[in-house]
Order: C-alpha cells, then sequence, then structure tokens
C-alpha cells in the first residue's frame, strides 16, 4: 500500500467514525436523554408512592384508633340510661338490694316533667332501704358496677331502737341520661 492510499484509508476511517459517531449522538443522545429523563420521573414517582404508603399505614393507624374509640363511646353511651329504659333500671336496682337481703319499702322514681324535659341530664331516684347498716353500705358501694352511671346524692340513715340491727336509709340516687 501506498502512503496516499495509506492516508486515504485511514482518512476514510476516521471520517466514517466520525459520521458513526455523529450519527449515533444525532439518534441516540435524545433517546439517552429521554430514557434519563423517564428515570427521573421514575425516581419521582416512587418517592410519591412511598409517600403515599406512608400515608395509608397512618390511615389504617387512624382507622383502627377510630374504631377503638368508636367502641369506647359505644361502651360509655350504653352506661347512659335512655328515657324508656329509666323504669326498668329503677327496677332492677329494687332487686339488685332485694337479692343482697335488703328490704325496699319505697322508690319514687324522677317527676314525669324532669323525665320529659330534654335539658335535664340527672335524674333523681329516691329509695327507701331497710336492712343491716354494712350491707345497704356494700349495696350502695356495688353501685358503681351497675350498668348505668350512678350518683349517691343523699344518705339518710334512720335508727329505731323496733327495728335494731336494722336501719333505715333514704338514698337519692341519679341516673344519667343521654342526648344524642
Amino acid at each position: 500500500m501506498r502512503p496516499r492510499e495509506k492516508y486515504l484509508t485511514v482518512s476514510m476511517i476516521i471520517i466514517i467514525v466520525i459520521i458513526i459517531g455523529a450519527a449515533f449522538f444525532f439518534f441516540f443522545m435524545p433517546k439517552i436523554k429521554a430514557i434519563d429523563e423517564l428515570q427521573t420521573e421514575v425516581n419521582a414517582l416512587t418517592a410519591q408512592l412511598s409517600e403515599a404508603r406512608k400515608r395509608m399505614d397512618k390511615i389504617n393507624t387512624l382507622r383502627a384508633e377510630l374504631q377503638q374509640l368508636s367502641a369506647e363511646i359505644s361502651a360509655l353511651e350504653s352506661r347512659y340510661v335512655k328515657e324508656e329504659d329509666l323504669l326498668p333500671a329503677i327496677n332492677e336496682l329494687a332487686e339488685i338490694a332485694k337479692s343482697k337481703g335488703i328490704e325496699v319499702l319505697d322508690i319514687q322514681p324522677p317527676d314525669i316533667s324532669l323525665i320529659q324535659n330534654r335539658n335535664v341530664k340527672k335524674l333523681p331516684v329516691n329509695l327507701m332501704f331497710r336492712g343491716r347498716f354494712l350491707t345497704i353500705g356494700r349495696f350502695l358501694e356495688e353501685l358503681k358496677d351497675f350498668r348505668y352511671f350512678v350518683t349517691i346524692e343523699e344518705i339518710e340513715i334512720i335508727t329505731e331502737p323496733d327495728i335494731y340491727p336494722e336501719v333505715l336509709a333514704n338514698v337519692t340516687l341519679s341516673l344519667y341520661r343521654y342526648f344524642e
């Protein structure tokens, strides 16, 4: 090969390489750039997906907490007496007292005007008991476990020689009503 042919061959190879390089740059660089842009978008969407998963976990946690709180609220609401359950609740108190060996002498339910008044939450009930002092005391103490909220507003203990060792107890209780 002569130097001139050698020079032309090398020049042709260089020109072909430059043309191939230019074609590669011209045709594939936009695709490489598009791939880079897609990778950036994929990274951004992956970050958003991760954030969305964290939010879903928080939402699930909040849902579980909401269910727990709803159950607690339902349990509390069930401890308030409803208007239709007022007289059965008073009878239940009397039956519990009788089962403890306490004689129920008198029951005075709340006045009908209090029951009908939607603004009244506390409904007073007067009960007169006859029994041993400690038995009545234990009964009153066990009212904390009664299925409705009850507070003891007033207790009057009366002793009389003709009923000794028993006493009379005039007790004013309040049942609590729930308003929706």
